[in-house]
């Protein structure tokens, strides 16, 4: 199903991201600035949790304290990093929780060409 992540047109012809970068929303998460310097180390890191070696490219190379959605979810409770956060070993970790998820999303929208690893 091609196209089916882009965003709508508004009646003004401008894009859904367009006409959200004009409010008061928080900055998009895609501005987070990438490069090949973020290889191999963590001196971008601000929760103290990133690992050098678990990242193999630049797009992971993103701590969860750039993403505003995830600072939304994490800003009420204690500890730096989302990994902290109450409910992320119930929601993220669990293999029965991520089965049920990707069932659910494959049902939806189909299945993903990416490797078992990635989804289970």
């Amino acid at each position: 199903m091609p196209y089916r992540f882009e965003p709508y047109a508004s009646e003004s012809g401008e894009t859904n991201s367009e006409s959200d970068s004009e409010d008061d929303n928080p900055p998009d998460d895609r501005q987070i600035p990438l490069d090949l310097q973020r290889l191999n180390n963590v001196e971008w890191c601000t929760c103290g949790c990133c690992r050098a070696d678990n990242l193999e490219t630049v797009q992971e190379c993103v701590c969860c304290r750039e993403l505003a959605k995830v600072q939304a979810l994490n800003g009420n409770h204690e500890g730096s990093c989302i990994t902290q956060h109450p409910g992320f070993e119930a929601v993220c970790l669990n293999e029965y929780v991520l089965d049920v998820a990707y069932s659910y999303y494959k049902q939806n929208h189909g299945h993903l060409n990416k490797s078992p690893h990635e989804y289970v």
